[in-house]
């Protein structure tokens, strides 16, 4: 898996993991050495998690559907290796942080590269309560 700064882009969740850098060291400067240990763990676990949705292998209609590309397109795009193929060479299948993105998608990028179609407070609220569990 590719290193990603959180410096490499404006996605709202790597600001927010910023943030969380920062409220950590105010936390260990009050002294709260627990706090800042859970803060940490969470924004570490937040992190990988995005990272490996960003991994995910997709079929092409699934990358059609996130990209904003057709199918047919995509298979071009592979073909023509201006996206590389994590599947087999007539069965192709693009990692999802490869996918193009067109008009609306493209605003939706999370880490250096395009991800799925998605709202980034839902994304968020999403990853956390699916490692931590609904606050409700």
């Amino acid at each position: 898996m590719d290193a990603v700064s959180i410096h490499d882009s404006p996605h709202p969740i790597w600001r927010l993991l910023e943030r969380w850098e920062q409220d950590r060291s105010v936390l260990i400067a009050y002294g709260d050495e627990r706090a800042a240990t859970w803060l940490a763990q969470a924004a570490t676990d937040v992190r990988e998690t995005v990272l490996e949705w960003n991994e995910e292998v997709l079929g092409i209609r699934d990358a059609a559907r996130e990209s904003g590309y057709s199918p047919d397109r995509l298979r071009e795009l592979v073909r023509l290796g201006e996206i590389p193929n994590a599947g087999r060479p007539n069965k192709p299948r693009v990692k999802r942080a490869d996918l193009p993105k067109k008009g609306k998608a493209r605003a939706n990028r999370i880490a250096r590269r395009p991800t799925r179609e998605h709202n980034a407070d839902a994304l968020f609220l999403d990853i956390v309560q699916t490692k931590y569990g609904s606050a409700r």
